[in-house]
């Protein structure tokens, strides 16, 4: 994509839940808990409110998220939204 619009070429239309599926599964490889392990899906949803199954599902891309699922969750990891 960034090769595209630096050569002048339009990138398209981004695919959400792809990169949703990607950042994601760099947080859960890159935010580790201090015992270096990483955090299980269930902490995951407890952190961003929703049930263990709707993470399950969102982490494995099996889900689109929502807006309104896809916002909060960022912040959880403590990471701002589009970063």
């Amino acid at each position: 994509m960034v090769a595209a619009l630096l050569s002048g070429r339009p990138a398209g239309e981004p695919d959400v839940q792809a990169r949703f599926v990607q950042r994601l599964d760099l947080l859960r490889r890159t935010r580790l808990k201090p015992n270096g392990r990483r955090y299980t899906q269930q902490e995951i949803a407890d952190g961003a409110g929703m049930s263990r199954q709707q993470a399950g599902a969102l982490i494995n891309g099996d889900r689109r998220p929502p807006w309104s699922t896809a916002t909060p969750s960022s912040g959880s990891s403590g990471c701002t939204p589009g970063s």
